[in-house]
């Protein structure tokens, strides 16, 4: 039987054991959640508004696509071309309200839908079974109705007491609706930039992250004498959104606010020592805000999610400038491989889980996992290869019956990855088993594991968004 057939039996094997384990899990997310207006504008509805900019200056500013700010049309075009032309992700953000008027006007919104990490955790957690308390520091009527209408609670104090209750009935008619921009695009569209034709490798999107509600990702103060207890509701914990950290109006900087979180993320850990903490990446735009908030937040987390393209900047941002070239520059695996155990070791996290296009590499220490149930792990990176799959095909978080439909085939990616992987691989370390890895797709590395997989792939996705979030939580959540 060939590999490609091994692989494929193994993600239909791995679905029944994820969800049983899935379904006994109680997770919590924070602290992130927006509302999504998708565009699936057509890249030439594009092309009349290079006219309109200094294309000279959006060629320049495409170089460093991913340290941009929108400030104007120029900065929004090299961001939605760099994404385009690479077939990558990029989340830039804006703060002028004009800039939010211009897109109201310029663009057709196809559907509205939850976005955040904390949002777009929750809904699939809850689809597939799980319970899940979810914080989020803005919950409008609006925000609170594009909840899953059950197992998703909501942590008020009320009275003095702890309350988890649905999202519609904790909803402040107060709170404003944070909206965000998602342009996405498909593999194979076209769109002729200064008489040039350029095609995009792979389906994926560029999104426009709106700063005008300014929000810090942590808990109120009128539940922090409540964390202990409210620690007790959940096994596994996923945290992201600090890239809304600021300064406030009241002269406390970003460091004032990381404090509190850190300080609330020590009561938790502590009332819940079997606690799993984990964050999903994102971003800052800030170096020194990024560095200082990765390592605080870092002591306390077990684990990390990051994409292919997120691995090699925040590598940069830690000085591993040669390592992160070679990860944008040259096609193969074992080049993430190396930066998750460089992430791995500055942070002592004891999982660090790399999702890319094609493959998934996880990482996990020793220390932290049972190596009798390897192949566990590995079903939980399939299962979440098959979760997003039936979230890209289907542009909604699939149930476990939406799952169970589908049939996909493993990533021809994938399966060259892992053979590039193994084959240097051998190179570098004498006792490295080639086939065994290809089979099996677990090795052993020193004071870590590795596990490989080739992921499902989506032949006709009708949406990109929200699927990094899908793949860290559900594998996370389906784990041993």
């Amino acid at each position: 039987m060939s590999l490609e057939r091994v692989w494929k039996q193994r993600l239909t094997q791995s679905v029944d054991p994820c969800l049983k384990r899935l379904r006994k899990r109680h997770a919590f997310a924070g602290f992130v959640t927006n509302v999504d207006n998708v565009c699936y504008c057509q890249p030439e509805n594009l092309e009349p508004l290079f006219s309109q900019a200094n294309m000279e200056k959006v060629n320049q500013l495409k170089r460093r696509a991913d340290q941009l700010e929108i400030r104007g049309l120029e900065e929004f075009l090299a961001g939605y071309l760099f994404c385009f032309g690479n077939g990558k992700a990029l989340e830039l953000p804006f703060f002028d309200p004009a800039f939010g008027e211009w897109l109201d006007k310029t663009f057709q919104v196809e559907e509205a839908r939850m976005g955040g990490q904390a949002g777009i955790i929750a809904n699939q957690i809850a689809e597939l079974g799980g319970h899940v308390v979810c914080y989020c520091t803005l919950l409008s009527p609006v925000q609170a109705k594009l909840f899953h209408p059950q197992r998703v609670s909501f942590p008020i104090e009320r009275n003095g007491k702890l309350q988890l209750l649905q999202p519609i009935q904790a909803a402040n008619i107060s709170d404003r609706t944070k909206i965000n921009w998602i342009f996405e695009f498909h593999k194979g569209d076209v769109i002729h930039v200064n008489g040039k034709k350029i095609a995009a490798p792979r389906d994926n999107r560029f999104i426009v992250l709106s700063k005008l509600i300014k929000t810090q990702p942590l808990f109120p103060p009128s539940l922090d004498a409540h964390l202990p207890e409210l620690a007790q509701h959940f096994d596994r914990a996923m945290i992201a959104g600090f890239h809304h950290l600021h300064a406030s109006e009241k002269g406390k900087g970003y460091s004032f606010y990381l404090d509190v979180l850190c300080k609330q993320l020590e009561r938790i850990k502590t009332a819940n020592p079997s606690l799993k903490l984990h964050v999903e990446y994102v971003m800052i735009h800030d170096p020194g805000l990024e560095k200082e908030v990765y390592e605080r937040v870092g002591y306390y987390a077990d684990s990390l999610g990051i994409n292919e393209v997120e691995t090699p900047h925040l590598l940069e941002r830690l000085g591993y400038t040669h390592l992160a070239r070679n990860i944008r520059t040259q096609d193969n695996a074992i080049h993430l491989y190396e930066g998750a155990v460089k992430l791995c070791e500055k942070y002592e996290f004891e999982r660090v889980h790399i999702h890319s296009l094609g493959f998934f590499l996880l990482l996990l220490h020793k220390k932290a996992c049972d190596a009798s149930r390897l192949k566990d792990y590995r079903h939980s990176l399939l299962f979440a290869s098959l979760t997003a799959e039936a979230r890209a095909a289907l542009g909604k978080p699939p149930t476990p019956a939406d799952i169970k439909k589908r049939n996909p085939g493993v990533s021809p990616i994938g399966m060259q990855q892992m053979r590039l992987f193994a084959a240097e691989a051998k190179k570098r370390y004498p006792d490295f088993n080639e086939n065994q890895f290809l089979e099996e797709g677990t090795a052993e590395f020193g004071q870590h594991f590795l596990i490989m997989v080739p992921t499902a792939v989506a032949q006709k996705p009708k949406s990109t968004v929200g699927l990094g979030d899908t793949i860290s939580s559900s594998a996370l959540l389906s784990e041993p």
